[in-house]
């Protein structure tokens, strides 16, 4: 299942710390061409034509558009693969399968009470959506503040 717009710019603040956290492999502030991905999206997102990018430039190109689709479409595919009985629910069996995960810790029971809406003890795609942005939040906000979102320098 493909992200909508909407589900993209949802989580664009969500999951951007993290990937430009991840991608700067030498820690210097910056990505280079070689740790940011597709070079033709690269060469779009350097809108100062320094040769690297901020993080601010980071947030707002299509690179992260790039990088934010594929993050949503694993969450799909970990949805998916985890409704053993292909009903479009999961149980909490099904949910607490951890092998299957690529979330930054185990779930818990009380995870699945916080996220399960209309309390039916499963979750829909929608609902699952929302455990992984909690899980994420949670993991973010324990590892500090992220970049600053400031004008690309000169």
């Amino acid at each position: 299942m493909a992200p909508n717009d909407n589900e993209i710019s949802g989580n664009r603040d969500l999951f951007s710390p993290h990937h430009f956290r991840e991608c700067d492999v030498n820690r210097d502030g910056f990505l280079s061409p070689y740790e940011a991905g597709p070079p033709d999206l690269f060469d779009t997102a350097d809108v100062n034509h320094d040769g690297k990018l901020a993080y601010a430039e980071f947030h707002d190109s299509e690179m992260y558009r790039y990088q934010i689709t594929r993050q949503l479409e694993q969450v799909s595919r970990e949805f998916w693969s985890m409704d053993l009985d292909f009903d479009m629910q999961l149980t909490q069996r099904e949910v607490l399968r951890q092998s299957m995960l690529n979330l930054p810790r185990n779930i818990t029971e009380k995870d699945l009470l916080a996220v399960d809406l209309d309390e039916n003890d499963r979750l829909g795609y929608r609902e699952f959506q929302l455990l992984y942005q909690r899980l994420w939040k949670e993991t973010m906000a324990s590892r500090g503040r992220p970049p600053k979102l400031s004008k690309a320098t000169d």
